[in-house]
């Protein structure tokens, strides 16, 4: 058996269609949360540190392979984002996943960039989805 991980999308990847076009092994585990982060707009979306703060998403389990994917559509080789590993928590149970975050670089070209409307779609789209509401579907923090 193939060893599986687990991914937390907060952005796009919330999205089922997008997600298993991209990594089609791919099965969605479940709605989760990163608690202690915010979510960031800065042209995509990114998470920061917040005390206090939740980001909702998507927990996704994925392959090794999905995750080399995943690195080169983030932009991890490019220095875009980076892959971090951070503590989720779902109704069944808390846990670990892959996520990933903006690298400061990126975030400082990026931030005051609003999303382009075509990807605040696939985000509500995704977060329509599973359940979820909040921050694509109202403005969200715009970066420090």
């Amino acid at each position: 058996m193939e060893k599986r991980f687990y991914y937390f999308a907060y952005g796009s990847n919330m999205d089922s269609a997008r997600m298993l076009a991209r990594c089609p092994g791919a099965r969605m585990a479940g709605v989760a949360s990163l608690k202690g982060y915010r979510l960031a707009e800065r042209l995509y979306a990114d998470i920061e540190t917040a005390e206090g703060g939740v980001v909702g998403g998507v927990l996704w389990s994925v392959t090794l392979a999905d995750l080399r994917v995943l690195d080169r559509f983030e932009g991890v080789a490019a220095g875009a984002y980076r892959r971090g590993v951070y503590a989720f928590s779902t109704p069944w149970g808390d846990g670990r996943a892959y996520a990933y975050e903006m690298t400061p670089q990126t975030r400082l070209e990026r931030t005051g960039k609003p999303f382009p409307r075509w990807y605040r779609e696939i985000c509500q789209r995704g977060a329509r989805q599973h359940g979820m509401s909040g921050a694509f579907f109202s403005k969200t923090t715009k970066g420090a």
